[in-house]
């Protein structure tokens, strides 16, 4: 009797931009790419150990990254110097020279974990896997045919005007 009804919020309450909701998708969602929690949701998830398995990069290092603007896109953090680093709340030398390390070394991860780090939807780990399987290097994936990315078991239109990966 005493409670109130939510309000649902129409715009996205960390950058204000109207939220939108797809079709056929329950979730309402900022479509706003420089909306800074898009940015730490995206940065947090391209490190993921699931993904391009970054350490020393946990939320507390991607919440500052993002706020001292040194990082706006998953790219931006292999542009990241050990003196912006040192810059990070609780960061000293070794601190600062195991994440960059860190960053460095994801450089090598195998293909699979990039194309699931980049967070493209409908494409997760097993159909990272079966694109990489396919096409073997990313410049061959670029340049694959929508009748070529399809034809992959896993992969196809699912009734679809375009592939689910698009």
């Amino acid at each position: 009797a005493n409670s109130t009804p939510f309000v649902f919020p129409a715009c996205c309450p960390s950058c204000a931009t109207k939220l939108i909701r797809e079709e056929g998708e329950a979730a309402w969602k900022c479509p706003s790419s420089a909306c800074p929690e898009q940015v730490k949701g995206k940065l947090r998830y391209f490190a993921s150990r699931g993904c391009m398995d970054i350490d020393h990069l946990g939320e507390a290092v991607v919440e500052q990254l993002v706020e001292q603007n040194l990082c706006t896109r998953s790219s931006d953090l292999y542009r990241l110097t050990k003196e912006q680093a040192l810059t990070l709340e609780g960061f000293a030398e070794k601190s600062a020279e195991n994440l960059i390390q860190s960053i460095g070394n994801s450089k090598d991860q195998e293909l699979w974990r990039l194309l699931c780090a980049l967070g493209i939807k409908h494409v997760g780990a097993a159909a990272a896997k079966d694109l990489a399987r396919t096409f073997r290097s990313l410049h061959k994936l670029v340049e694959a045919s929508l009748e070529q990315l399809v034809s992959i078991d896993g992969i196809g239109n699912h009734g679809r005007k375009y592939p689910s990966i698009f």
